[in-house]
């Protein structure tokens, strides 16, 4: 949403059942404003203060699945289901970090982080390439839910050339 807002150079909103969200470029804080005051939300963040580092503790979850995998070659999937990770933060941000994470670990093939939000697409599919990552959008009830899948540049293990191409090839 941030990366969007700083993208278009346009105000972006988020509705959904228990939270309002606003963000504009400094260019556009007065469209801000009225839009606050419009959706009757105050203009700084609101709530209990609360100090989310959801970027963080991502990076936590990977280093313990890691572990899990006791130096095998392994893929690690990350549901994101209770996070702002997709709806705060950048996610070319997000990327870049995860990207230096996964390379500190040669037995990690890849790294996938889901909202989580939907078990089937209901709608249309779109994947977008960001760098030599990969975003999988799933749509669904105008709902979007977001994939991120991170190959990890640095795998030092041995593999097929043919396995490294079919997982390739199920995101392209």
């Amino acid at each position: 949403m941030i990366g969007r807002a700083k993208d278009t150079s346009q105000l972006q909103e988020l509705k959904r059942e228990y939270i309002v969200v606003g963000v504009a470029p400094d260019s556009k804080t007065e469209e801000l404003n009225q839009w606050a005051a419009s959706n009757r939300v105050d203009r700084d963040i609101a709530g209990p203060p609360v100090t989310l580092n959801e970027v963080e503790r991502l990076l936590r979850k990977i280093g313990e699945k890691v572990e899990q995998l006791a130096g095998k070659a392994g893929i690690v999937v990350v549901p994101a289901l209770t996070s702002f990770l997709f709806s705060a933060y950048d996610l070319r941000d997000v990327i870049s970090e995860l990207e230096q994470q996964v390379s500190i670990f040669p037995n990690l093939l890849a790294l996938i982080v889901s909202e989580g939000h939907f078990e089937y697409p209901l709608g249309p599919v779109s994947i977008e390439a960001v760098g030599s990552q990969t975003i999988v959008n799933r749509m669904a009830s105008g709902l979007r839910e977001r994939i991120i899948i991170i190959e990890n540049q640095s795998f030092g293990l041995p593999i097929c050339l043919s396995t490294r191409a079919k997982f390739r090839a199920v995101f392209k």
